[in-house]
């Protein structure tokens, strides 16, 4: 009895994390929580296999990799830096955005971040706005871009919602890794993505290079928000104030013989054609 109502104990402490991961859900007592099939467990082996290869033969090459950092080596960061609150947007029950999902979702929080991933399956007002909550308040979010998340709803949703609160103060950054293929991707994930620099993942034999492109990121500073300049109406008169107008060689004589009260002149002509 005790056997069937208990969570199994943790596997020894130099088991990989990961491992214990895989191992802790294949068990899990509630059925829902457990692998669905075989084919997801295998999966998450397999990835986990070769993420360990290659960290083997990135230490067989540590000398190597001191005079010149490869893309590949395990990213660290300073005990030091700031943990940040992160977001992870995927698109749900997609393979291989969930196994990707899962590799982000280990490294960040080995790495002290504050990772949150909506795995709530309800739908609700309540549901909804604590979303956006997580989102808005967040410092980075990372967006999982296959093909199949193109056409998400819900990825839309909180994709332009990390982009509004950017644009409103400066912030969550967004960082897209698109999955599988580097074409355009449409709709408004990709009209949102397309002016972000993105990492590529094919497989888990990228997981070393995308982690690190996503935690150099990370710990860039921000770079200040450019003003936005509105743009003047269309039609009628450009203000000589406006950062549109462009000053022409007979301003300076017109604007002395204004303050000199010369005259009064009067131009005719077509619009559009330098009246002012």
């Amino acid at each position: 009895v005790a056997i069937l109502e208990k969570e199994p104990p943790p596997l020894s402490a130099i088991v990989p994390v990961e491992l214990n991961r895989i191992v802790a859900k294949a068990l899990r007592k509630n059925r829902d929580e457990r692998y669905q099939t075989i084919k997801d467990l295998h999966l998450d082996l397999k990835a986990l296999k070769q993420e360990l290869e290659l960290q083997v033969a990135v230490a067989a090459k540590v000398g190597q990799a001191a005079e010149r950092p490869s893309r590949i080596q395990p990213a660290r960061v300073s005990k030091q830096a700031k943990p940040l609150a992160i977001v992870l947007l995927y698109k749900r029950k997609a393979q291989p955005d969930e196994q990707l999902l899962r590799t982000l979702e280990s490294h960040l929080t080995a790495l002290g971040h504050d990772v949150f991933i909506d795995r709530h399956l309800k739908i609700g007002v309540e549901w909804a706005q604590a979303i956006e909550s997580r989102i808005r308040s967040a410092d980075a979010v990372v967006a999982l871009l296959s093909d199949a998340a193109a056409g998400s709803e819900m990825l839309e949703y909180e994709l332009e919602t990390a982009s509004d609160e950017w644009r409103a103060h400066g912030k969550p950054r967004i960082l897209p890794v698109r999955i599988g293929s580097a074409k355009p991707l449409g709709g408004v994930a990709g009209a949102i993505c397309e002016r972000l620099n993105y990492c590529l993942w094919h497989g888990p034999e990228d997981n070393n290079a995308t982690i690190g492109e996503i935690v150099s990121a990370l710990t860039e500073p921000a770079k200040p928000k450019s003003a936005e300049i509105l743009l003047e109406p269309v039609g009628g008169a450009v203000p000589p104030g406006s950062p549109f107008y462009i000053e022409r060689a007979t301003d300076a004589e017109f604007l002395q013989a204004i303050k000199a009260s010369e005259s009064i002149i009067l131009i005719k002509g077509p619009r559009q054609m330098g009246k002012t």
